[in-house]
């Protein structure tokens, strides 16, 4: 049996991990690259998995001491990693890693990718070279696989920075299965990779990222007025498509738009973007398409008096409830209520709202993404106008809540904490929070 050590920070990727591989292989886990470095010359792996960001000593630190190592320098190596960037790969390549996998991890796909490794490892149990992925469309629609989407898309931003990130979600499609059978929900699915791969070319990237969410990536174009043309004919063709496929009710598709690099400048924080704006375009009727980016004052020719452009500002507020908004933005926010603190104007305090699957429960990616959605219409429909949100991770929310006392933060989270666990269909992922005074 193979002999693999992980060493990650964070004890959730730790504990998937172990459990997508413990059947299969011996694991060790460490916490620290620190540690790791302190063992493995002693008790050397057949393979180490190992995180890139680490506080102290990193990833490509642990590699760099190993590879200078004579009892170490030729133990195959994995990173594990967040992000990825021709930057992050040529490092990769430079310290000998032999791949990468990235995070957070999908136990089945995660296992997939580490026995494709072990395989490709001789009987002295020197890596043979670099893993290529040969399973990277997802086998129903034939579109890219969520599993390899990151990837894809940061690609693509390094090419070009401008772009438009479109989130899909078929509306009401539980309805499909369950009035017509999963033949006819698998169909669905296949029509609308197929109206999407129309409206896309060759060189964009087309993803089903899992159940009935799907994903497109548009280098270059961000255009609103051409985009939008586009994004109407795939809401209008796919309604149309189906109401062909399925006699007795059409099906329609909400899409959410975030434009690089005005709404974020990579991968993670653009899907954030146009994950909110699917959300708002769901909450408002479904059947179309939202723009992250409501500020369409982008000609700079015309010249407004203060009156027009402060209707026109307020115009594109478009949130009823708590100000929801990307990680850049509420740093700002953040730091205004602060500074708004520290001169005595107002009280604050700030929460941490955290979904932490059940012990020994194994979600996958597409589990998560509900439930982090869920989370956010728990926190939108709970929060009051003046609060402000913004959703740090895959599993992460925080919040500002100005002149609010901790007695009644506290009340707070458990009115967001309630309303989580009426709309949370699963039970599995359980909600945490911290509170704390902004200062």
């Amino acid at each position: 049996m193979k002999n693999i050590l992980i060493v990650d920070d964070d004890k959730i990727n730790l504990d998937v991990a172990v459990m997508a591989l413990g059947d299969k292989y011996k694991i060790t886990t460490m916490a620290s690259g620190k540690q790791a470095l302190s063992s493995v010359a002693e008790n050397q792996p057949d393979l180490l998995l190992v995180d890139v960001e680490m506080p102290f000593v990193d990833g490509f630190q642990v590699a760099e001491q190993l590879r200078a190592d004579a009892r170490t320098k030729d133990l195959p190596i994995v990173f594990l990693t967040s992000e990825i960037n021709g930057e992050l790969e040529n490092h990769m390549r430079a310290v000998g890693a032999l791949d990468y996998i990235m995070k957070p991890f999908v136990p089945s796909a995660f296992a997939a990718q580490v026995e494709k490794i072990v395989l490709s490892l001789d009987a002295s149990g020197v890596a043979q070279g670099p893993v290529v992925e040969q399973e990277r469309m997802d086998p129903l629609t034939g579109l890219l696989s969520g599993d390899f989407v990151t990837e894809a898309v940061t690609q693509k931003m390094g090419y070009d920075p401008k772009g438009a990130l479109l989130v899909m979600d078929i509306d009401n499609f539980k309805r499909v299965n369950e009035n017509y059978g999963t033949a006819a929900g698998d169909r669905t699915l296949q029509v609308f990779a197929e109206v999407l791969s129309k409206y896309t070319d060759r060189d964009d990237v087309a993803c089903r990222l899992g159940a009935d969410i799907f994903l497109a990536y548009i280098s270059g174009l961000v255009d609103q007025n051409s985009l939008s043309a586009r994004l109407s004919a795939i809401v209008t063709e796919f309604t149309k498509r189906m109401e062909q496929e399925i006699q007795q009710g059409a099906l329609s598709v909400s899409v959410g738009v975030a434009l690089a690099p005005f709404d974020a400048k990579d991968f993670g924080r653009l899907y954030n973007c146009a994950d909110k704006a699917l959300y708002f375009a769901k909450k408002n009727g479904k059947h179309s398409y939202q723009f992250y980016s409501q500020e369409s004052l982008a000609s700079g020719n015309e010249l407004q008096n203060l009156a027009s452009l402060n209707e026109i500002v307020k115009s594109s507020d478009i949130y009823q409830g708590v100000f929801q908004m990307d990680f850049r933005g509420f740093q700002y926010v953040y730091n205004f209520i602060r500074r708004q603190v520290e001169r005595g104007n107002i009280d604050a305090r700030s929460v941490l709202l955290t979904l932490v699957p059940e012990k020994g429960y194994l979600p996958d990616n597409n589990e998560l993404q509900k439930a982090i959605e869920v989370l956010d219409q728990a926190v939108y429909t709970t929060l009051r106008r003046g609060d402000v949100a913004t959703r740090y991770s895959a599993r992460q929310v925080i919040v500002i809540l100005p002149e609010t006392s901790e007695e009644d933060s506290k009340t707070v989270v458990t009115r967001i904490a309630t309303e989580y666990e009426k709309l949370q269909r699963s039970g599995n992922i359980h909600l945490y929070y911290e509170t704390a005074e902004l200062k």
